[in-house]
């Protein structure tokens, strides 16, 4: 009776035991799969990031190449105008009208590239929940407005002047005077490194 009841006490704890290990296994597996699954949350934040911080970048170059082109053209105007007439073999005043024509889509090209990279530099904000790389990009966005501001303005005064016909030569209409475009096109150029450096760890 005595060896019965050992026997029978010894299944029970045998039993038990292998509950236990089987337990204990269940758990370790539900800990390595939590494990694994934040792994690959931060892996996705991460890459996610990655393409956030990447699209700041690349649209802040093309903003600033966009602006550079009209508030800083390495040409006057009378020089890439008499490109036109030579080459082209075009009068005057149509390649007047045609090169104010290209100065104004320029000009909103470059209005659209800054707005791409506004609308980045959103995204990354809600990415990150940080104002340092809105803070940096601030020349930059500020130099847009600007641009927006006297396109308005000389679409209006253009418009005026196509009623009553446009024939003469005009300097550039949104180029900043020679003595400033320098400084301009360091600005925005210091920006765009300060944003890179901001971004570093992000892109890297």
């Amino acid at each position: 009776m005595v060896l019965c009841a050992l026997g029978g006490a010894l299944l029970a704890i045998a039993s038990v035991a292998e509950k236990l290990m089987i337990g204990g296994a269940a758990v370790t597996t539900a800990v390595v799969a939590v494990k694994g699954l934040d792994a690959w949350k931060r892996q996705l934040v991460g890459k996610a990031a990655y393409r956030v911080a990447q699209r700041v970048l690349m649209t802040a170059y093309e903003a600033m190449d966009a602006i550079r082109i009209v508030r800083a053209p390495s040409l006057s105007f009378e020089a890439k105008r008499d490109i036109w007439v030579d080459g082209q073999g075009l009068p005057v005043d149509v390649a007047n009208q045609r090169l104010l024509d290209w100065e104004f889509s320029a000009a909103l090209g470059a209005i659209r590239a800054c707005h791409r990279f506004s609308e980045a530099l959103v995204r990354h904000r809600v990415m990150t929940g940080s104002e340092e790389t809105r803070k940096l990009a601030m020349p930059l966005l500020e130099e847009a407005a600007s641009l927006m501001a006297d396109r308005q303005q000389l679409a209006r005064a253009e418009n005026s002047k196509a009623k009553v016909g446009y024939a003469g030569a005009e300097p550039w209409q949104f180029a900043y005077p020679p003595d400033r475009r320098e400084a301009l096109v360091q600005g925005l150029q210091r920006t765009v490194a300060d944003l890179r450096q901001a971004l570093r760890r992000e892109i890297e």
